[in-house]
């Protein structure tokens, strides 16, 4: 959809007042999207023109009835049931013990920052309950809180489809949620324990609901990448705050709480980044070495710190392993580290070439012209590669689309779709189907080194999603070996992807 001049104009005005209002920052490929949130909200307000909507929301305050509701749509809520694989192991197996033994003798606040339409807190209850059958007995308390009110009332009725159990066990679902109408609805036993507030955690002061000793566990993930960077120094300062004596602060894996170093350090378990407040490094130094010792996990999975201080050339989770002193004991990382590039080779900076497969098994071979016809997944991909490789690329990606259409779920569809695009040079088209990959599978490589791609040839390093890939890169290659490969991209390993992070780290805004 191509906006006219006066779209684009009002929705630049609507930009500037989502950053100088509530910090809100929506990067310029958004721009699409909130035009067309802004021209329904401005037809159900009898309005007529999104023009009329900015004037209208610049003469109301943040709090008015207004901006809720313009805020609510112009937020970015997508979450799911059980989103993160590395955060739900480090919960499960570390933190949420932890908890459960504090709240045999004391209450426990747990605060899901940013929670959109309840998926998070959600979760957290039912992982608690899974634990311990009686954990609904114990005293224990989630706050969920967005600037999202729709969402929320949403939340509350806790019903959804399936797209949010995406990356839920089936034998979740059949446990905690009940079927009605082609969507799964959550049992009264997990709701109740969830309390929905409406809140900004960078504007709004402390609510009731916030208990005074602060919060055991404070999940903001995702919260700050949209903020402005005062806004988000101010959130940080207000989540480390609220952070109670042996508490912990999990942020999105690629996010950091800036503002607030000389309250809470970051350190990083069984690949999950963790703050905790700086007061309580000796007991968080025991407390996760005497955790993973109890999980045998210890020697394979060190702890170690990392410091945000300026000047530092690479950050912690580029390390492919934790610096050498950091076997069993915490450490702290210094500026002078070098990175460990002797392992690395160079790497592949053209868009990774499709190869010819002359060893076609002999049902895809003589079945190219409609390779999806009773083909196993694995001979489909061979099919769909060797229409691209031939030049058939309208075929191909024809192919793609209706192997999405049978399984709609899998990353790596949406992946091979991306790379077709990109041989057909769609960066727009390429971009839109990788951002279906990464909601599917928020740790797909594959999606991230081809958006990564798409937005270097196109875009430019500079261009912020294009950091954000980095980001999620810099976090997925941690432990893996140099030669390994990354699916669907033959040529392009993890070393190779080491190499690309580490010359173009210069180029990341700090």
């Amino acid at each position: 959809m191509s906006l006219s001049h006066e779209e684009l104009s009002a929705v630049e005005k609507l930009r500037f007042l989502l950053s100088t209002r509530i910090g809100y920052e929506l990067p310029n490929e958004f721009r699409t999207l909130m035009a067309r949130q802004a021209r329904k909200l401005s037809q159900e307000l009898s309005m007529q023109s999104i023009g009329e909507l900015a004037d209208a929301l610049k003469k109301e305050s943040e709090g008015s009835q207004l901006w809720i509701r313009f805020v609510g749509r112009m937020t970015i809520g997508e979450s799911y049931f059980f989103r993160n694989p590395n955060h739900m192991k480090t919960l499960h197996k570390v933190i949420f013990p932890e908890l459960l033994a504090r709240a045999q003798k004391q209450p426990v606040y747990i605060w899901s920052a940013g929670c959109a339409r309840g998926e998070e807190p959600y979760t957290l209850a039912i992982m608690l309950r899974d634990l311990d059958p009686r954990a609904h007995e114990l005293p224990i308390h989630i706050v969920a809180t967005d600037i999202d009110a729709e969402a929320m009332e949403q939340a509350k009725r806790a019903t959804y489809g399936e797209w949010a159990f995406r990356q839920t066990p089936y034998s979740i679902q059949r446990r905690y949620f009940t079927l009605e109408n082609k969507h799964l609805t959550l049992h009264p036993a997990i709701t109740e324990k969830v309390t929905f507030v409406y809140h900004h955690v960078a504007v709004d002061r402390d609510l009731p609901a916030f208990p005074p000793q602060g919060f055991d566990l404070i999940l903001c993930r995702n919260l700050l990448m949209y903020l402005r960077e005062d806004f988000r120094n101010r959130a940080g300062q207000v989540l480390s705050k609220r952070l109670a004596p042996h508490g912990f602060l999990i942020p999105g894996q690629v996010e950091r709480i800036d503002g607030a170093a000389s309250l809470v350090e970051r350190l990083f378990v069984l690949g999950s980044t963790i703050y905790t407040r700086t007061k309580d490094r000796d007991w968080s130094t025991r407390f996760f070495e005497e955790a993973l010792e109890r999980l045998g996990a210890a020697s394979n999975n060190p702890i170690f710190r990392a410091t945000s201080a300026p000047g530092t050339p690479v950050p912690a989770p580029l390390l492919a392993k934790p610096p050498a002193q950091a076997t069993k004991r915490l450490t702290r990382s210094r500026a002078s580290d070098p990175l460990p590039t002797q392992t690395l080779k160079p790497a592949k900076v053209d868009p990774p070439k499709v190869e010819r497969f002359t060893e076609l098994n002999p049902r895809a071979k003589a079945q190219l012209d409609d390779p999806l016809s009773h083909l196993a997944v694995s001979s489909v991909y061979d099919g769909i590669r060797a229409l691209l490789a031939s030049g058939k690329k309208h075929e191909a990606e024809a192919a793609c689309e209706e192997l999405i259409v049978q399984e709609p779920l899998q990353p790596n569809h949406h992946c091979l779709l991306a790379l077709v695009r990109l041989e057909r040079e769609d960066p727009d088209g390429a971009i839109e189907v990788l951002r279906r990959a990464v909601y599917c599978d928020p740790d797909n490589l594959t999606a991230y080194y081809l958006w990564w791609l798409v937005g270097v040839r196109y875009w430019g390093i500079a261009w912020d999603r294009t950091q954000w890939a980095m980001r999620h890169l810099s976090r997925l290659v941690i432990g893996l070996d140099d030669h390994a490969r990354v699916p669907l991209l033959s040529n392009v390993t993890a070393g190779d992807i080491r190499y690309l992070l580490h010359r173009n780290w210069d180029s990341f805004r700090k």
